[in-house]
């Protein structure tokens, strides 16, 4: 195992204590990266109704519209959490790539929003969705300096809004240029189709959006011209996500990788890890400026490091094993991340599929299956005893 943190040749000589601190801290911008992920995309924040111009959006719905690479507009009757999460946890280990993921500052590729409308056809016209997505980004672009201009108290109010560093907070070129359009959605998005539509915004982008790339994808015959393509969501994802490399690769992604996020995760874990770290004789605190330790965080450690620190006794690690970091690995499949404390086993289990999480919570792939196939089965049992309750009045 490697203890030296590339990029930083102050850190290699740290003490492998101190090293622990920063896999541990990163370990923590992850998780909370993909739990604020969790609320600002659930369930399909922000809902918007079919009328212009649009209500004003809150403003922690408006910071989860930023850095973000394409929105997903989601229609019809059947959106509620347990379609989001289908949805979220079906794109996020397609986007996550370990210490390669940009988790500051919201970073993601999709957002999802709910469209609403008591005609179900009402969105079966591109433009009509378009007219509403240009209105939203309006509604963004006017109202991005909007913190510095309220009063401290209502900020303190915004839950789950970054206050103090909201400036780098940014609607991006490519969210302005295309969309997704998921029709009635299901709770199984992998099957569905979609389209995706670009609006005619061109500004900021490296080049012009076209769909030769997935042309054999889509369905129905194929123009090159043309402004929008139905194909499967997962093509839409793999197309997103290659076109947010893309403008990523050109410098159009508006993200200062030079600024560490100050809203890193739960406040007692943070202090947790600052103290640890100020008390190190060699090592400066992650979370301020000063120090030997400078963002991005994804140069704190290495992928080496945090597949095997859960190894190491405590002796070696001067540390507490109370986090079982095997977690962060475990995003990259399919599940959840949830924090492994043997302190409340009482609590906790390693599932059916394997993952470790609190007994309740696991949202991964397998286990909302496992949760849905339980529901139906105890629904139909209640409904067969209603019948039979109702045959048995009947005579």
């Amino acid at each position: 195992m490697s203890s030296a943190i590339p990029g930083h040749t102050a850190l290699e000589s740290l003490p492998l204590r101190d090293q622990f601190l920063l896999a541990e801290a990163r370990y923590y911008r992850e998780l909370h990266h993909l739990e604020r992920g969790e609320y600002t995309q659930f369930p399909a924040r922000p809902a918007l109704e079919n009328r212009l111009p649009l209500a004003r959006i809150p403003l922690e719905k408006m910071q989860g519209c930023c850095n973000k690479s394409i929105p997903l507009y989601c229609t019809g009757a059947n959106i509620d959490w347990f379609v989001c999460a289908r949805i979220y946890h079906y794109i996020y280990p397609r986007w996550y790539r370990g210490l390669n993921s940009e988790v500051e500052f919201g970073n993601f590729v999709a957002q999802t929003i709910s469209l609403h409308d008591k005609d179900p056809r009402a969105f079966d016209k591109d433009q009509t969705v378009i007219d509403i997505h240009e209105d939203l980004c309006r509604q963004l672009r006017e109202r991005e300096g909007v913190l510095d201009e309220i009063d401290k108290a209502y900020q303190s109010s915004c839950t789950y809004t970054q206050k103090e560093q909201h400036q780098y907070y940014k609607v991006r070129a490519l969210f302005r240029a295309i969309l997704i359009l998921f029709h009635n959605v299901t709770p199984w998005p992998e099957e569905g189709m979609v389209r995706l539509v670009k609006t005619g915004v061109t500004a900021g982008l490296s080049a012009p959006i076209t769909f030769d790339s997935i042309k054999e994808s889509c369905l129905g015959p194929y123009d090159p011209e043309s402004t929008s393509v139905t194909t499967d969501f997962p093509t839409a994802i793999n197309f997103a996500l290659a076109l947010e490399k893309r403008e990523a690769d050109a410098g159009n992604t508006h993200y200062e990788r030079n600024v560490l996020d100050n809203f890193p995760g739960y406040s007692d874990a943070i202090d947790e890890l600052n103290e640890g770290v100020r008390r190190s004789s060699r090592c400066g605190t992650p979370f301020s400026t000063p120090g030997t330790i400078r963002p991005p965080s994804n140069t704190w450690t290495t992928p080496e490091f945090l597949a095997n620190i859960y190894k190491l006794p405590t002796s070696v690690t001067g540390m507490p094993e109370r986090y079982d970091l095997r977690s962060v690995l475990h995003m990259a499949t399919n599940g959840r991340g949830q924090r492994n404390d043997p302190e409340s086993e009482d609590v906790l289990a390693k599932k059916a599929c394997g993952h470790y999480s609190e007994l309740e919570s696991c949202r991964c792939v397998d286990c909302l299956k496992e949760e849905a196939s339980i529901k139906e089965t105890k629904r139909l049992s209640q409904l067969k005893t209603l019948n039979e309750q109702k045959r048995l009045a009947e005579k």
